[in-house]
């Protein structure tokens, strides 16, 4: 049901062994990955542009280039009805505490910190 850590875990059971070098494992080429970026200069810039400018909600910037990064807020972006509903879903998944990425270890799977101060949501 997993073969990434299959590949990873059970490279033998698999006939992966060729695939435990993160490098090559992970190689664009071998994922059939196009290198090309997708989101072009401005790009970002111009799709929040669009979001401030619709009026379809209410927004507020609360920081934009070049004092700081996009950050804004969208008023009633969502009815409370479905804000509801998305909380009791995330409840019957059991959504846990958000982690951090670790360092990788010796397979170049990256570990993770579970406690961060600095994290305050939940996944």
């Amino acid at each position: 049901k997993n073969p990434g850590w299959m590949i990873v875990s059970c490279p033998v059971a698999c006939e992966s062994c060729h695939l435990l070098e993160k490098d090559k494992r992970c190689d664009p080429d071998f994922l059939n990955i196009s290198r090309e970026h997708i989101w072009k200069p401005g790009d970002l810039d111009s799709l929040f542009e669009r979001v401030v400018q619709d009026h379809s909600f209410k927004t507020v910037e609360l920081s934009k280039p070049p004092q700081g990064p996009w950050v804004i807020q969208l008023e009633n972006f969502l009815p409370d009805i479905e804000i509801e509903a998305l909380i009791n879903h995330g409840h019957q998944l059991k959504f846990t505490r958000s982690t951090l990425s670790g360092p990788e270890n010796a397979r170049g799977e990256t570990t993770r910190i579970t406690h961060a101060e600095t994290r305050t949501s939940y996944n």
